[in-house]
């Protein structure tokens, strides 16, 4: 993925997609942080260090964030899934099971 930006439209939005080096910790430090969902940057970001399908897991991961922001916007019971870590891991793999998108292939 050097040098090729890469994009996904969600809803009205349209988020980046950025590979990075580190990730700020997240509050639950026994939590492992491999992504991050900004709604404010519209951007995804995926830690580059890890294998090619814990980047797609985690990519499915952040697309169901942004799902469930585009969906809470105009639903107050939606908004709470958005922090439901439980949810978000359960929907990111259905997601990934259903759409096979290689946004991280190396060979892109």
């Amino acid at each position: 993925m050097k040098n090729k930006e890469r994009k996904i439209k969600v809803g009205e939005e349209e988020y980046r997609i950025r590979l990075v080096r580190y990730l700020k910790k997240c509050r639950n430090k026994k939590q492992i942080v491999a992504g991050d969902f900004s709604c404010k940057r519209n951007e995804i970001k995926i830690k580059n260090n890890i294998s090619e399908k814990q980047k797609e897991e985690t990519l499915y991961h952040e697309i169901a964030h942004a799902i469930l922001y585009e969906l809470g916007k105009y639903n107050k019971p939606i908004q709470k899934l958005f922090y439901n870590e439980n949810f978000i891991d359960r929907l990111g793999k259905i997601l990934s099971q259903t759409f096979k998108i290689r946004y991280l292939n190396k060979n892109d």
